[in-house]
């Protein structure tokens, strides 16, 4: 497993990195929507990763993009998160090699085309909407460990926006938005 917490580790995203020759793409996704009940009934509150990303941008800890929420199948760091009115948007530049080589072919192919995110709830509230008849639970914090792709993703909104192949005239601007 990485240890996320510790500085100094070696960073998924460092295998097949500048100058090392091999094939990058670049992905765009969300790794999850705002606003609507998800498989398990909860609704993410826009701003609920607002906490957990600037923590974990001071202690510098990058979350990492995983195959199948499984940490020993890293597919790359997220270089860049934010959340915007729709969701949570991922940015990431990927080595075509390894298992990010699988996940560019299973992006690619429209399989596993979705994704997740592991993470613990910080702060929920239930809520019982009776002229719906309908309960949920709003999530308004939570601390984010990992994505990861997903053949079937708990939050309905996650999706993949694009996969293409790395051009860093056009992807580094991206990047740094």
């Amino acid at each position: 497993m990485i240890d996320l917490t510790k500085k100094g580790n070696k960073k998924p995203s460092e295998k097949g990195g500048a100058g090392s020759g091999v094939e990058k793409w670049y992905l765009e996704f969300y790794a999850a929507s705002f606003g609507t009940i998800d498989r398990v009934d909860d609704v993410l509150k826009k701003g609920c990763f607002a906490k957990t990303l600037k923590e974990n941008a001071e202690l510098e800890i990058e979350i990492p993009l995983v195959y199948g929420h499984d940490y020993n199948r890293p597919i790359t760091t997220i270089v860049k998160y934010k959340e915007d009115d729709y969701g949570l948007l991922g940015r990431a530049i990927l080595p075509y090699a390894g298992d990010a080589k699988k996940a560019v072919s299973d992006l690619n192919n429209k399989q596993n085309k979705t994704f997740s995110f592991g993470f613990d709830y910080v702060d929920i509230d239930f809520i019982w909407d009776s002229e719906k008849s309908i309960h949920f639970f709003m999530v308004n914090e939570v601390k984010l460990y990992e994505t990861s792709t997903a053949a079937v993703p708990c939050n309905p909104g996650a999706k993949l926006v694009k996969i293409e192949k790395y051009n860093p005239e056009v992807h580094d601007a991206l990047m740094a938005d």
